[in-house]
């Protein structure tokens, strides 16, 4: 799934992305400009959750920025394998 951001400047950013964890979800991973950010996050959870999670920094052009999420798996507990997102929380460094 790609998310074209809109950045408001260029610079360092923290990336957050919040998401409810349930007993169907998948294990994504995050690439900006084909350089993954942060590692895979897996959103499974036997029963379900809110959780925020932080992907750590990366350098931003301003502008739309393509987010791309790609599925690289599920747990072995999941029934499935979604992603969802709530949100994604781009701070400035």
């Amino acid at each position: 799934m790609i998310l074209n951001l809109n950045v408001p400047g260029a610079g360092i950013y923290d990336v957050k992305y919040a998401a409810k964890e349930f007993g169907s979800r998948g294990i994504s991973q995050l690439s900006v400009n084909g350089a993954s950010v942060g590692g895979l996050i897996d959103q499974y959870s036997p029963s379900a959750a809110w959780q925020e999670f932080d992907l750590g920094t990366v350098n931003l052009a301003a502008g739309n920025q393509p987010f791309l999420f790609t599925l690289s798996g599920k747990n072995a507990a999941s029934s499935g394998s979604s992603i969802s997102f709530d949100y994604i929380k781009l701070t400035p460094q």
